[in-house]
This record gives structure tokens, sequence and C-alpha cells, in this order.
């Protein structure tokens, strides 16, 4: 177990399970939320997740506990909600083409199974092009690491960050 290492070997242990890409810099407090978050992993995990897929059509009509139609437009990948054992995967999340689409699918799986679990969709500050800054959801590698440096804190409460950690320890 990481916590019960000495500091140096916790730290050791953190830069070499990429830890830090995904959640900053090492904190004992950094540590201790990961480790609760992974705690409820294992319970989240008996049961069944059922995955619909809606990938021909661009509303979902019966949103889990509410009447709101969700949309699957051209930038949703796919849905899911706090305390409800279900995603929706989207025609976007089909379409992808690319060297690493299929990561990115898979990443997207866990990232959707992570609001099942609370976790949320954080934003980042950015600079557009036009030199404006503006805030956008720390969504795809590049802001999810902009996110982990800018706001630790917020990494760890992150969908997508949590996302890519767990894509990331696949071999």
């Amino acid at each position: 177990m990481v916590a019960a290492a000495p500091k140096d070997e916790r730290i050791d242990r953190w830069r070499n399970l990429g830890l830090q890409k995904w959640f900053g810099e090492f904190s004992e407090r950094g540590l201790r939320v990961l480790g609760r978050r992974y705690e409820k992993l294992e319970p989240a995990s008996s049961g069944t997740l059922f995955v619909e897929c809606r990938l021909g059509q661009e509303f979902l009509d019966d949103a889990p506990g509410n009447d709101m139609r969700i949309s699957c437009g051209h930038s949703t990948w796919a849905q899911g909600w706090p305390g409800v054992r279900k995603l929706v995967l989207c025609p976007k999340w089909a379409m992808e083409k690319g060297p690493d689409a299929n990561m990115e699918r898979v990443q997207s799986i866990v990232h959707e199974a992570m609001h099942y679990l609370g976790m949320q969709d954080m934003s980042v500050q950015v600079t557009n092009s036009s030199g404006k800054t503006e805030r956008k959801k720390a969504y795809r590698e590049t802001y999810a690491q902009l996110l982990a440096q800018e706001r630790p804190g917020a990494a760890r409460f992150n969908a997508e960050n949590l996302g890519y950690f767990a894509v990331s320890r696949l071999p």
C-alpha cells in the first residue's frame, strides 16, 4: 500500500505510476483523496453497468432520473449520471478516427463510469487563438494535463483525468 510507505517512497511511487501527469505534484492530501476514489471502485464494480448504444440517434429522450432530452449532437461522445448504473454511447463515440481512437473509446467509457461515482467534468482556464482567456471543460489529454498542473485538487475529481490515468495503466 502506497500510503503506508515512507514519504520518499510514496513520492517515487506517485511519479513512477504516472500520477503526477494526471493529478499534479505529490501531496499527502492528494494521495488520500485518490485512495478514497479508488476505494469506491471495488464495491461499485460489483453488479452490472448497462451500456446502451444510441449510435444512430441524435437525442436521448429517456435520460435516467429526469424528463429532459440529452443531446447526442456533434460533440457529445457519451452520457453518464451520478448513481445510475447506465451509460449511453452516442454516434461521435463510434465515428472517432485516428491512431488513438480505440484508446479514446475505452477512456470515454471509464470517464462516464466515473460519473456513476459522482466524479465531475471540471474546467480549466485557457487562452484562445485571439489571446482571450476562457474556461473550457478539461476534456482530452491536453486539457486534463493542464488541469493537473494548474488545479491538482480539481483534477482528482475530474472524470477525464481519472479515465486517462486508468487507460494509461493498460498494457
